[in-house]
């Protein structure tokens, strides 16, 4: 294996690239770059600490690890301990008669320590609180070193909705006039990527025959977060009402031709209640408008109106639903998409509570299935888990149609 050291000089901090590359699979030679950072307790220099930043996660993901600083070396002068973590191994040294003389060795766990070599660590952070000084360097990693029992995360895959929860609701169940879901988003992927993004759909079902489905995105045509709402069979723009300032319409030929809605909408960690119900009546058709409530401070806004052909003079939604998250873009890396983790309450037509429910993988069997992700029904919250992206694990297996348990 080739490898080169890149070294950067910054005024705050010493920061060092190992760039890694061999003469194989892909699979083998994509790397992630793995933050690296030592702490030392201001009021007491032998206090030392170590946390540990893959690509893509936080700081807190995997917490800040104490270093006994239990071991010397033979020549007496250094005392030292190492750490391993997301496939990178650290090692700590600090100089007996100066405890502010700091210096680390890190390599990937399959790397030498030879690649990397000791260097000297500037201490030249101090965080917020004023009881820490710290200093990072950022260490180029092998993906399979990181993730060797886990290598789907390290191949590029292309986008796909995963994991599914179906909805029902009893047999002879006549169609709705509106739809309410209620959705606890658990964490904030951000704006992830010019070029990725997630789309958390809520409702797949139809109107008067017609498909259609709304829900979030991480980032709507690289405008930012929004709230997206389609109609198939449709492209005519005179179907379809958005927001002047903060919404626009999209029309496509894929599909059947399409026609959909958007509205910007900052949505982030939270509950929401979603509503699609009828916005007016013409002669042609009825209009149905969607609108999302922040729960936390029951401000409601709308995101945009569709047509939709009457049915014996009136529209209604069929008694079917699914939620799913779909991962939108080029083909990716799992493990370079941001863990997301949303719950879904079973959604509420007229009133009525879907009865049954299904959680399933409906495309594992494809050339490249999307393994980091999770789908279960919870019958004590009474509502379904959807996770995806990043290190997610798949520890629920899929279930046929069950009568749903609500508390």
């Amino acid at each position: 294996m080739n490898t080169t050291m890149r070294w950067v000089a910054l005024a705050v901090a010493v920061t060092l690239t190992l760039l890694i590359s061999a003469n194989a699979s892909a699979q083998t030679t994509a790397t992630t770059d793995v933050d690296i950072r030592v702490w030392q307790r201001i009021s007491n220099s032998a206090d030392l600490a170590v946390s540990v930043r893959p690509e893509g996660r936080t700081w807190a993901d995997l917490g800040t690890i104490s270093l006994d600083m239990d071991k010397t070396t033979r020549s007496g002068i250094w005392r030292y301990d190492q750490v391993a973590t997301a496939g990178v191994e650290v090692r700590v040294w600090q100089r007996l008669s100066d405890f502010r003389d700091l210096y680390i060795s890190a390599r990937p766990v399959s790397g030498s320590w030879n690649d990397l070599g000791t260097i000297p660590l500037g201490m030249d952070h101090t965080s917020r609180s004023g009881i820490w000084r710290y200093g990072d360097i950022t260490l180029a990693v092998d993906c399979a070193d990181r993730f060797p029992d886990r290598p789907e995360l390290c191949v590029p895959t292309r986008p796909g909705a995963p994991a599914y929860m179906s909805w029902r609701w009893d047999h002879g169940q006549q169609p709705f006039r509106e739809v309410v879901t209620d959705i606890t988003i658990h964490n904030d992927p951000g704006n992830w990527a010019a070029r990725n993004g997630y789309y958390l759909i809520l409702l797949n079902p139809k109107i008067s025959g017609t498909t259609f489905s709304f829900g979030l995105q991480t980032n709507s045509q690289r405008r930012g977060k929004a709230l997206i709402y389609s109609r198939w069979e449709a492209r005519d723009p005179a179907l379809a009402r958005w927001h002047e300032a903060e919404g626009w319409y999209e029309s496509g030929a894929h599909e059947d031709g399409f026609l959909g809605v958007r509205r910007l909408y900052d949505w982030g960690a939270g509950d929401y209640r979603i509503r699609i119900a009828p916005d007016g009546l013409d002669a042609d058709g009825e209009w149905f408008g969607l609108w999302i409530t922040d729960l936390s401070t029951d401000e409601t806004t709308w995101i945009g109106s569709l047509k939709f052909p009457p049915n014996d003079g009136t529209a209604r939604i069929s008694p079917r639903a699914v939620a799913t998250i779909e991962l939108y873009g080029r083909p990716i890396r799992p493990i370079d998409t941001p863990p997301w983790h949303v719950s879904v309450k079973p959604p509420r037509g007229d009133g009525i509570a879907a009865t049954k429910g299904r959680a399933w993988y409906p495309y594992d069997d494809r050339e490249d299935p999307i393994f980091n992700s999770d789908v279960y029904y919870d019958p004590v919250e009474g509502r379904a888990h959807i996770r995806i992206g990043g290190e997610t694990q798949r520890t629920h297996a899929e279930r046929r149609w069950e009568t749903l348990i609500t508390p």
